[in-house]
Formats: C-alpha cells, structure tokens, sequence
C-alpha cells in the first residue's frame, strides 16, 4: 500500500489564509492595500485623489508619499533584503489608486528584466528597459530631456508654475515616475545617462517627473548633485555600515537579518511588506481588467498615455516609403528626421550584406531625381549595374573604362554628376590589373581631392583610407564596441544585433544612429527586384556616357554614330569666318572621336554650292565620312 506524502494542499493553504486574514504575514500588503476588485480600482480612479500617498508597511511611517516626501526616492539594499519586491509593490500600489492618465511609469531593469515581470503589464506603463537591450534603454533614458521641454511648454501654455497650479486649473497633464532597479549597472554601462538622470532630478519637481533609484551600494555612483534632490531615502539591509551611514545617516541597516526591514531617512526602523508573487499576478490581473471595464463603458480618456520617447527605427523599410535616403533617430524630436545629403563627398562602409550597396542606390536615386537639381550619375562597381536613367556604368570587366571615367571626371569632365564607387577595393584591384599597380588608387584619390560641384559616393569595407576626404561617413554594420572605437562611433549607438541598413552617420561633427530606406534605384545586374520593378529615372540632357572602345570600326557604324550624335551648333562669328572642319575618324569612349582640320579656301565654295555635302547634314563643320567630294582644280590629291 502506497503511502501518502505529509503535508497540506495548495487549496488548503489558501482557504486558511482567507479564514485568518490575508495580511497575516507581516510583510504581506494585500491587507493593507484592502485586496481590491476591479470595481474599486475603477472607482478610485474616477475619484482620482491627488496625493501620492501609499502604505508599504504596517506602521504609520511606512506610508510614503512621493509629492510630500520627495519628490525622488533612493532605495539602498543588499540581495535578499526585498529592494526589487518594495519596487513592484510599490507600483502596484500606485497603479491601483491612480488612472493611467494621471500617474504613468517607466520600468528600468537592469538586473534583466524580472523585478517588473508584472508591473509592466499594467497600463500605466509606458515602457520596460532592460539590460538585455542597452542601445534601447539609453535612447529612450536620454528622451528623458525632451519630456521635461515638452512639459515646461505646456505649463508655459497655461501661465501655470507647476503642475498641481496646472492641473488646478483644469489641465490634464500627469506626472511620469521613473523607476530604476540597479542603478550602478545602468551607469556604469553608460556613463551619460547619470547626466540624463541628474537633470530629470533637477527639474522633476515642477514638472511632475519623479525618479525612484535603486541600488545596492550607493558609494560613487550617486552624486552630490544627485544626491541632493533624493529627498526620501529608504535603507533596507547592505553589508557595510558605511553604505548605510552614506543613506539614512545611521549604521543600524548593516545589522537588519531579514527582508523588508528598514530605515526610512531619520525616522525610526520599521518593516516594509511585499506583495508575494501569487498577490502580484492577482493584483496586476485586477488592474488590467480595470482598465477593460473604463474602456467599455467609454471612459478611455482615463487610460491616456504620452510615452516620452519615440519607437525605434524601422528594422526593414518599404522601398520609397521615405522622403529621402535615410532616416536618423533623434528621441529628443517628436518624429524620426529624414536627412538629405548636403554638399560634400560620402563615404559609405561596412562588412559584406551590410546594406552598403542598397545605400548608394538610395543616395544615387535621390541625386538623380531630385527636382531642384537633377543630375546624371555614373556608376563603378564590381558587378555592374543597370544602366536604366544612368550616364556611364563600368563593371570590373571593364577596368579601362572604369579608370578613363575616373581619369576624365577628375580632370574636370562632367563637373555636376555624382559618381557612384560601389566596392572600392575590387574597383581598384581591377584597375590595378590593368593598368599596372597603384594606378586605380591614385586615380580616385584625385578625384575625391578634385573640388567639383558634383559629388563622389564612396562604398567600401574601411573608411581608413578614404575618410580624410570625405564630408560624411555612413558606418553601417557595426557589431561591437571594439569596431566602433575603430571608426571613433560612440559605444551607446552600437546595438547587440545590426541589421542591414543600420549604421551610424557622422557629419558635421555629430554622431547619429540612421536606418537606410531603399529607394527605386537602379539595382545591380542579376539581382532580382520587385514583380514592379523601379520606376525608370529620366537621365538629364547632356549626361556623358562612356562606352567600351570597339575592336573595330566599320565605315557604316561611323556614319550612323556621327548621325545619332549630339548636334554641335557652330560658334557665334563672321559667316566670312573660317571655322576648322571636324572629321570623323573613330569611335571614342565617349562618343564618335573627330580631327579638327583647319578649312581651305575652296570649304567656302562647297558649303555654297553643296559639292560632296551629304543628303543628311550632321553638325555645322562636320564632314560626313566616305562623301565623295570633287576637288577643284589644282587641288592636290
């Protein structure tokens, strides 16, 4: 016969705790807190009382109250003294007293996102930063300055000096309450955001933003200025009396044995509750359906949030689906800003599928289609590109066009166009090959110092070589903090997962995080594209085109070239002028390559007479190739 194991069931457990009392455990808040149902939450936030005011503990001064007390709190505890329990239950509390419009939080957790496992449920919540995710915590802990402008406006807007004169006079602006579990690793991860947080301390009281640090040891991570503004200070058990005595001014905490035992500043010890984690799921259950019932009965204006940081970037935008090349993030601006490329040369890098090469598509498609002023463009890269809209586009398989386009535009030819390099390094290398070793680089070093009104978008793996002379850098694919300290990026705009498109412009002496949008640019050959396909872009008149010299020249192909060449109107002068004859001689890269001959006395006669002129007249003082011209007498031969 089995024998059943001692002890007492779950179901038990809980009848005998509902028989006795919930709050029996001195540490257990749902006594104290009055377990509400989700008709008194909806009931407390329609009267919305104005205090802050919450009991954490069964003695009188374990009521603590933000706007009496503080307007910031400092939470010092070592593990296992309930630090990261008093947080959630504190919010709790909060939450279920106040409607999301009036009383907002965001969660730092830094100890990887467990200590608000159901904080961050509740509508209140505007978000939860966690170290699992540092580049989004640091952008939206810098945002930070741009909530507290935002708000010194609106109290501007309505004469008020603070905002309980604001809210007095009918305005609906609530306060914002930051809470940070493990502030030393959310410094110490990045060092500007003590400044961000300094300045949130500075100015919060007015403005209704209120900072809840917690940490385990305090000693030089919170500053003297700081320091100041946390008014209420909370000391649960640390290791060291000195920790303790640099809080609440006492050594009493280091000797506290169990959880929940405090020092609340100068008063007197006492025990802080917790909710268990059972109570924390029930509570934060009841607020969630709170907010669904104010919903149904149309009540949402209570559930109005304002989150002071704008989403992310997107990971993968649609092609055209911005107003330019890329968008940048700037958390202290109500909207992503799209950046235009300015005057300058550009210089795009990154590690291969990095994005460099959809990058200069979007860049060249701009440059091109850019009604103020379009220009044409020319493309070097390894593959090739679609020449669709383009002037002259050289693969790797044509290093002697690729390095007399280089040669022609650094001499000055073709001034306005933009000059697109995709994959410097193979684009020398075949040039090299050519042409003999060194000549690919000199040849786009000199056209990178060539001061034009055209611009040169530069693609290669490392900006060592060409950074010097470029006005903007698009580092994309940064993967580490050791990559970016290479290419001088900041280390809080490094995120653990970069994708395609992502990277970090610098420009004019600042740093910002920038997402690439692609645009209907042409797309390297044997690359698939969409069923739609780009929409072709209008090359602008007069472009240069440079072609691949041929093996041979018939006379036929000669002449058909002359006629589908750009006509060439004759200079301004004397109809009694004799002006040189152009005579075709072959086929150049750019075009039909002509010999100007000075004109005899006797080239007079024929354009009057028409003598061996041909039937279709090309460009004034072109002799058509193969016209049979009669030569006056005592002409030589």
């Amino acid at each position: 016969m089995a024998r059943r194991r001692a002890g007492v069931s779950a179901r038990w457990l809980r009848a005998i705790e509902r028989a006795l009392g919930a709050g029996s455990c001195a540490g257990d808040l749902r006594s104290l807190l009055g377990s509400p149902s989700i008709a008194d939450v909806v009931a407390a936030w329609e009267r919305a009382p104005g205090g802050l005011a919450v009991p954490l503990g069964r003695a009188p001064e374990a009521t603590l109250d933000l706007l009496q007390d503080g307007p910031h709190a400092l939470v010092a505890g070592t593990t296992g003294s309930g630090k990261s329990e008093l947080l959630q239950a504190w919010v709790l509390a909060l939450a279920s007293r106040h409607p999301p419009r009036d009383l907002a939080f965001l969660l730092v957790d830094y100890k990887g996102g467990a200590t608000f496992t159901q904080a961050g449920r509740i509508p209140h919540c505007v978000g939860l930063l966690t170290d699992l995710d540092p580049a989004g915590s640091r952008r939206a802990i810098s945002a930070l300055r741009h909530e507290l402008r935002r708000r010194e406006r609106v109290l501007q807007e309505t004469g008020a000096r603070d905002l309980s004169q604001h809210r007095a006079a009918g305005g609906r602006l609530g306060r914002l309450v930051v809470v940070v579990d493990e502030l030393r690793a959310l410094v110490e991860d990045d060092e500007e955001r003590l400044a961000d947080l300094v300045a949130v301390a500075t100015l919060g009281r007015s403005l209704g933003v209120h900072l809840v640090l917690a940490t385990q040891r305090p000693g030089g991570v919170v500053t003297g200025q700081l320091r100041a503004n946390l008014t209420l200070r909370i000391c649960l058990r640390v290791l060291e009396s000195g920790d303790a005595l640099d809080v609440v001014g006492s050594a009493r905490p280091a000797s506290f044995t169990g959880p929940g035992q405090a020092m609340l500043g100068n008063r007197a010890q006492c025990q802080l509750g917790w909710l268990p984690g059972e109570a924390a799921r029930e509570l934060t259950d009841v607020i969630v359906g709170a907010a669904d019932r104010v919903r149904r009965r149309r009540r949402a204006e209570l559930l109005h949030t304002c989150r002071p940081w704008l989403p992310p970037l997107p990971e993968a935008p649609e092609a055209g689906s911005g107003t330019g090349p890329l968008l940048l993030d700037r958390p202290e601006i109500p909207a992503h800003e799209v950046w235009l490329p300015g005057p300058g040369h550009l210089l795009v890098t990154g590690p291969p599928r990095c994005g460099r090469t959809t990058a200069l598509g979007a860049l060249a498609a701009h440059a091109a289609t850019d009604a103020s002023s379009p220009v044409g463009c020319h493309v070097l890269s390894r593959e090739g590109w679609g020449d669709e809209g383009l002037g002259t586009v050289a693969g790797c398989d044509e290093p002697d066009l690729q390095a007399r386009l280089l040669a022609h535009v650094a001499a000055g030819g073709d001034p306005a166009a933009t000059v697109v390099v995709d994959d410097a390094e193979q684009v020398i290398a075949s040039i090299d090959q050519a042409t003999g070793p060194g000549t690919g680089t000199d040849l786009l070093g000199a056209l990178l110092a060539t001061r034009r009104p055209g611009r040169v978008l530069l693609g290669a793996s490392s900006p060592h070589r060409w950074a010097p002379g470029a006005t903007h850098h698009l580092a994309l694919g940064i993967r580490d903090a050791a990559a970016a300290a290479a290419l001088g990026v900041a280390r809080r705009l490094v995120e653990p997962r970069p994708l395609p498109g992502r990277g970090v412009l610098l420009s004019g002496g600042e740093q910002v995080l920038a997402q690439v949008v692609p645009a209907p640019a042409p797309r390297p050959q044997g690359r698939t594209s969409d069923p739609g396909g780009p929409a072709r872009l209008d090359r602008p008149a007069g472009v240069l085109r440079l072609r691949p010299l041929p093996e041979t020249v018939t006379l036929r192909r000669l002449r058909a070239s002359v006629r589908e060449a750009p006509r060439r109107e004759a200079p301004h002068t004397s109809r009694h002028a004799l002006h040189p004859v152009r005579v075709p001689i072959g086929l150049g890269y750019a075009g039909v390559l002509d010999l100007k001959l000075p004109r005899p006395w006797w080239t007079a006669r024929r354009r009057a007479t028409g003598v061996g002129a041909d039937k279709r007249p090309a460009s004034p003082g072109v002799l058509m190739p193969g016209a049979g011209a009669a030569r006056p007498p005592g002409c030589p031969g």
